[in-house]
């Protein structure tokens, strides 16, 4: 059976919220945001939705003001998260040089970092999926805090492009085209190059695991002597 989908936002303290859903008007819960506290936010479960491409809308009221989502979708939602390799993109479509697969000239773009082969072709494709996937790029920063919220928003595909994720939009694209049967799928890129397993867990959760190693950077870090670029031999 389909969970309930959760749906938020801020709000002023002591504000009434009703969220409108498929003629079923929903009284959201208002109280303190789940990380800091400092701001109040409201929140509603919608009832259990199957999987489809029926486009819905819903609508949030509070105080005679009202915002309306509009597309909505159910079916799964996948989380891409890691260090370079996720974050890697697609490139740009001029980006990729079939001449120069080795990087014999490695003053081009695809010898830099971000371009995958044919970037162009697969670049132009991501409007084919447009019409059941959607993605959602996390704005990168740092905090040794929870927060409340993230930067970023739900695009199809043909409106983010060449700056996702490669391998999140490979297997998103993969996985979308052998389902049976095919629902709609969201893919949320979260990840930043270089960072340490502890910087993907909270200062309490490194704190319950009994883990000795702070959870900045590591400041013992073996690293291996740097390899020569093939074109510099």
């Amino acid at each position: 059976a389909p969970k309930q989908a959760v749906v938020w936002g801020f709000c002023e303290a002591g504000a009434s919220v009703d969220v409108v859903f498929r003629g079923q008007t929903i009284r959201a819960t208002v109280a303190p945001d789940h990380a800091t506290g400092a701001s109040t936010t409201w929140r509603a479960l919608l009832p259990a939705t199957g999987a489809s491409f029926e486009k819905h809308s819903l609508e949030a009221r509070s105080g005679g003001r009202t915002l309306r989502l509009s597309d909505v979708l159910f079916g799964e939602v996948w989380v891409c998260s890691g260090q370079s390799n996720m974050q890697y993109p697609l490139g740009t479509p001029t980006c990729w040089n079939a001449t120069n697969v080795n990087c014999s000239n490695p003053h081009t773009k695809q010898c830099s970092f971000g371009c995958t082969a044919d970037a162009g072709a697969e670049i132009a494709s991501m409007a084919d999926f447009d019409g059941g996937m959607r993605l959602f790029q996390v704005g990168r920063m740092s905090s040794k805090t929870p927060l409340p919220d993230v930067r970023g928003e739900w695009l199809p595909p043909s409106k983010m492009g060449g700056r996702f994720s490669a391998t999140c939009w490979f297997f998103g694209r993969d996985l979308y085209s052998v389902l049976s049967p095919t629902v709609p799928i969201g893919l949320i890129e979260s990840d930043v190059g270089g960072t340490p397993d502890e910087h993907w867990s909270s200062p309490d959760a490194i704190r319950a695991c009994d883990i000795a190693r702070p959870w900045g950077m590591p400041t013992t870090l073996s690293r291996p002597s740097p390899r020569p670029h093939p074109s510099r031999r």
